[in-house]
């Protein structure tokens, strides 16, 4: 007998119906690693064989298939919420050049996807509605690496027993933003390594005095001078934390 599916859509009870039949195909496991937050993109992998002819498609993106475990999701008797494990096969040093590049991937986010083969984009009867309920970590640290492969420990966003600071480190009054570069030899912009979404004509010195020329334009990494004078008065994409307050 199959777990709960989701009730996603008015014909919820016709799916469940639907899942105890044989001809659903296998169970499909498929992640998410969430890395915006970093300042990197979503990956999206599988463990699960390609079919004939074509790649893994769920909701619109495609799974690549990498030797990828993870265990540990279920709830226990005593109410304390799980604390799963991802293992990333580390062969072909995938893991090993998002960890250098994202602080060993801590903060990032990954969601498990549980889906019957007929229901993906690709399959027999494709549904995006159809599927098990879906789980949604965090990584909370890497607990193993070696040649063949990485651990790490996920926790729920609720979850924060025994947390320190900084996971990554609070500023009060600095962004963490990574500003675009001037390029010399194009003169354009260079976004390649950006993460702030300032891309306006309007240009700023690192002290936050207006400049006309682009090459000029530099940021304070400031709320008042670098922010606000970016983006005005409304919602502001800072990542320094003004609120924060010191300890005593």
């Amino acid at each position: 007998m199959t777990d709960y599916i989701e009730a996603d859509s008015p014909s919820s009870d016709e799916q469940a119906n639907q899942n105890q039949k044989f001809n659903v195909g296998e169970l499909v496991e498929l992640f998410e690693l969430d890395l915006t937050d970093l300042g990197g993109e979503v990956l999206y992998f599988t463990a699960q064989a390609e079919p004939e002819g074509g790649s893994l498609q769920w909701r619109g993106n495609t799974y690549v298939q990498v030797p990828i475990e993870a265990e540990g999701f279920e709830l226990s008797a005593s109410g304390q919420l799980p604390r799963p494990t991802l293992r990333l096969s580390n062969v072909l040093k995938i893991a090993s050049s998002a960890m250098v590049a994202y602080n060993n991937l801590v903060g990032g986010t990954v969601t498990r996807w549980r889906v019957y083969e007929t229901y993906l984009d690709n399959g027999a009867t494709p549904d995006p509605d159809i599927h098990f309920p879906v789980d949604v970590y965090r990584i909370d640290r890497k607990s193993s690496h070696n040649a063949l492969f990485v651990e790490w420990e996920l926790a729920a966003e609720l979850d924060q027993e025994g947390l320190e600071l900084p996971r990554r480190q609070c500023l009060k009054s600095v962004c963490t933003h990574v500003y675009r570069s001037f390029n010399t030899d194009t003169g354009q912009f260079d976004y390649s390594k950006t993460t702030c979404p300032y891309v306006g004509g309007s240009f700023f010195n690192s002290k936050g005095g207006a400049v006309a020329d682009a090459i000029n334009d530099k940021c304070s990494k400031s709320l008042e001078t670098g922010c606000k004078a970016r983006f005005g008065d409304g919602n502001l994409p800072f990542r320094g934390f003004p609120g924060m307050s010191r300890g005593r």
